[in-house]
């Protein structure tokens, strides 16, 4: 029995991916969905229904913390698949080693992007707009820091903000570029995430704020300069329409500013 825990952020595909691999392994699968977005899950035991799969081969318990935190220290489960934070992920880890019980945790990132001045300045301004606010930057691969070699930091913020002219935010039948946070506490942290930077000396290049042209959880896509590594926009996964850019002079200058967090899921050199 394998016991999978899957997120909010792509309640679809990495609830769907786990799942599918367990049952065509011949293993039967208990899913735990965020309490954010767990009609999604449903809707997968609903169509799962239709093509036949008995119900208790994938069976989908919802709730918050508690029902997840049962399905990895039950008894009844022989592996766990998580996906999710990394101080989620390390709880799940200890109590399944604590158990001899396998699992597969797939966790968060703050992740650098490099940027060296023989680099394609343009294709890299592109690319960290896209790499940041794809999702709304609520991707676990989303590039949430870059670092740009000193003598190139005008031309490429330059680049970055003449591509930001055609970044537009809004609803999805708009055909915007970047839509809103999935639920109000991930906007409050992606707000408190920009509030500290700010306070701690940060410019803010453009965003920064709630978007006063809609209703809910709309961010607005948010470029940070000036940034220093005791902001914790530079420490924690922010999971949100933003990044902060800063500077280097050597080779090993990047790879030491890239590596000064806890995490290690996703990097890019340009």
């Amino acid at each position: 029995v394998v016991g999978v825990i899957s997120p909010w952020n792509y309640p679809l595909i990495l609830t769907m991916s786990p799942i599918m691999a367990s049952l065509m392994a011949g293993n039967t699968v208990v899913v735990k969905p965020s309490e954010v977005t767990p009609a999604t899950t449903l809707k997968l035991r609903e169509i799962a229904t239709r093509a036949g799969i008995p119900e208790d081969a994938f069976v989908v318990v919802t709730g918050e913390a508690e029902t997840g935190k049962a399905l990895v220290q039950s008894q009844g489960t022989d592996m766990i698949c998580f996906t999710g934070s990394t101080a989620t992920g390390r709880k799940i880890g200890e109590v399944c080693a604590s158990m001899l019980k396998p699992c597969i945790l797939e966790l968060g990132g703050n992740d650098p992007m490099l940027v060296f001045a023989d680099a394609n300045l343009k294709r890299a301004a592109r690319g960290s707009l896209w790499g940041g606010f794809f999702n709304a930057g609520q991707t676990c691969i989303s590039v949430e820091r870059v670092f740009v070699e000193e003598s190139i930091k005008e031309p490429f913020l330059a680049l970055v903000m003449e591509e930001m002219k055609g970044i537009k935010q809004g609803l999805r039948e708009e055909t915007p570029s970047v839509g809103s946070m999935t639920f109000p506490a991930q906007a409050d942290k992606v707000e408190a995430h920009i509030k500290d930077a700010v306070k701690k000396g940060a410019k803010v290049l453009c965003g920064g704020r709630r978007n006063p042209d809609y209703k809910g959880y709309f961010i607005e896509p948010t470029i940070l300069t000036d940034v220093t590594p005791d902001m914790t926009i530079m420490q924690e996964e922010t999971f949100g329409p933003i990044f902060a850019v800063g500077t280097f002079k050597t080779e090993e200058e990047a790879v030491e500013l890239a590596n000064n967090t806890v995490y290690g899921l996703n990097a890019s050199v340009w």
